[in-house]
């Protein structure tokens, strides 16, 4: 266990015994070392724990929480239970990075006193190595304050996974009473967004997320969709709690919109 690292990686994984490796490595290779890995076993039925303890015995910054299968959400809320860097990120336990992903984001976060940084990303098809599209590569100049450019954030892409947070801001996060099996990172950005002020950028693809053949999602059942209402109004309820400003209500209400909308009728080769 590393004592006091400055980043925090948290990776949830379940039955990912066929990429799960490839994901630890490119994060041990990482440019800037000061980091720890929370890999978090989400009730695996396949080797990604035994592939998991092999890595933690050769390299001390590899954590295991080894728990019950309970979906990615509590996967990652006791990932940052766990956390002890300044900084946290989050890895799908399918993807890779670059060797300078953390040390980018860090410096960007750093320098311009953020509560989050973003990087672009591509989306590769695992199969055929092809690169499917370069999405989120913005001037490194460019800072988002939510007050004041709403219309903004809501553009930024909803995955957790490219971006470097305040860890003290995910821990305040609260949790929800029934998250959504879909959806569930935005939700979960909507509850960071509450907290957050100032989002700045790294002009550099350094994320891969892999399009994987056969995960497609082209159905959503009745129940599904009532559940994304519930956890929405849920999250809404402790906006109006903390009595946030017109400016950050009108952040959830157009992520809302928008993304609930698109989710209704995707049938896209892009869902996990």
């Amino acid at each position: 266990m590393v004592k006091d690292p400055k980043v925090s990686v948290i990776i949830p994984a379940y039955n990912a015994e066929k990429y799960i490796k490839r994901t630890v490595e490119s994060l041990l290779k990482q440019t800037f070392e000061d980091i720890e890995l929370i890999c978090v076993n989400d009730g695996s039925k396949d080797k990604t724990l035994e592939i998991l303890k092999k890595i933690e015995e050769k390299d001390k910054r590899v954590r295991i929480v080894d728990k019950k299968n309970e979906g990615v959400w509590k996967a990652r809320i006791d990932g940052i239970k766990a956390a002890n860097g300044k900084y946290t990120t989050f890895i799908d336990a399918d993807d890779y990075v670059e060797e300078n992903f953390i040390e980018e984001l860090h410096r960007s976060i750093k320098e311009s006193d953020s509560d989050i940084s973003i990087c672009g990303f591509k989306r590769i098809d695992e199969k055929t190595g092809k690169v499917l599209s370069k999405e989120m590569k913005y001037e490194e100049t460019k800072i988002i304050q939510n007050e004041k450019n709403f219309e903004e954030v809501i553009s930024i892409n909803t995955a957790l996974w490219n971006k470097l947070y305040k860890t003290e801001i995910l821990k305040k996060t609260k949790e929800l009473s029934n998250p959504p099996r879909i959806l569930e990172d935005m939700m979960f950005l909507c509850m960071v967004y509450q907290k957050t002020n100032k989002i700045s950028f790294v002009n550099k693809y350094l994320y891969n997320y892999m399009v994987i053949e056969g995960s497609a999602m082209n159905t959503l059942k009745k129940e599904e969709i009532d559940s994304i209402q519930n956890a929405m109004l849920e999250i809404k309820n402790q906006y109006v709690e903390e009595k946030e400003n017109k400016e950050k209500m009108e952040i959830l209400s157009s992520m809302a919109f928008l993304h609930f909308r698109n989710i209704i009728n995707v049938k896209s080769i892009w869902c996990k």
